[in-house]
């Protein structure tokens, strides 16, 4: 086997883990890609779980952030509404 090729069969699952048949191709797909960079798998993983989670914390940074300015404008838009009728019955 050449180097850097990952075997499902020959890195089993202990007893107590089952892996799906999608799961198995991610794994192989993620064996031969790591191969590829030159890396192990655990660090190619290691990799991707770091950019998911810097990726989740973005997005969750822009929801809410986004949420907050909603909030901010809503507020805004009633103290408007508030001092405009103040002028109104300041002009009356």
């Amino acid at each position: 086997m050449p180097v850097g090729e990952y075997r499902l069969a020959a890195k089993r699952p202990g007893p107590g883990l089952r892996f799906s048949h999608h799961d198995r191709i991610l794994l192989a797909e993620s064996g031969r890609l790591a191969a590829r960079l030159k890396i192990s798998r655990a660090e190619y993983i290691r990799m991707a779980v770091e950019r998911m989670n810097h990726k989740t914390a973005s997005r969750l940074r822009a929801e809410r952030l986004a949420e907050v300015s909603r909030r901010v404008r809503d507020e805004s838009m009633r103290v408007n509404a508030e001092f405009a009728a103040i002028k109104l019955n300041a002009d009356a």
